[in-house]
């Protein structure tokens, strides 16, 4: 007996409408998961200096972001298009006054976007960066926990974002609307 491995050619491309009824019906269970070009990518677990590091920034958000301007979310989707809802750790967004009950916030809406990076860090540059860049996301914000740095990503184009900045300890990081963040005390360090 001649034994053959049979190579799988043909996937299947999630919508985000198929992925919210899979969702609806308890497919993923509790397991953390998003929809990235149509496929319904895991996400990785949230570690203490993760999660700490979110709650950080959240303080330092809430502290210095002109609420009656922007709106901003922790984790939750935001909708690019038919085939793709990241969940970014963190969304500075246009204000709508229903806050984003009606539907998911759409890259026009997004002003910034940050992903807070450990085990994620390759994920976040090499997947979903481009992604963003793709659809014009006018900012967006890696918190590198493993090299204790943010990276910040402006000016979004066909190959990606052209104007990267490294903030590092000691350095603070500041919007067109938000007073400067010490990268030492988001980090930690």
């Amino acid at each position: 007996m001649t034994s053959r491995t049979t190579e799988i050619t043909d996937t299947h491309r999630f919508s985000a409408e198929a992925y919210h009824r899979m969702g609806e019906a308890g497919v993923f269970g509790e397991q953390r998961v998003e929809l990235l070009y149509g496929k319904i990518v895991d996400m990785s677990p949230i570690k203490s200096n993760h999660a700490g590091t979110v709650n950080e920034l959240i303080r330092h958000l809430s502290l210095h972001l002109p609420h009656e301007a922007y709106v901003f979310t922790a984790q939750n989707p935001i909708h690019l298009d038919d085939y793709s809802e990241p969940e970014p750790d963190i969304s500075i967004l246009q204000y709508r006054s229903d806050l984003y009950k009606r539907s998911h916030p759409t890259a026009e809406e997004t002003v910034v976007l940050i992903e807070v990076a450990d085990s994620s860090l390759e994920k976040d540059r090499d997947i979903k960066l481009p992604l963003y860049a793709s659809h014009g996301i006018p900012e967006v914000w890696i918190v590198n926990l493993q090299d204790k740095q943010i990276e910040r990503y402006r000016s979004p184009g066909p190959k990606g974002y052209t104007d990267i900045h490294i903030f590092l300890a000691g350095d603070e990081i500041a919007t067109d609307f938000m007073k400067a963040v010490e990268v030492s005390a988001v980090l930690g360090v």
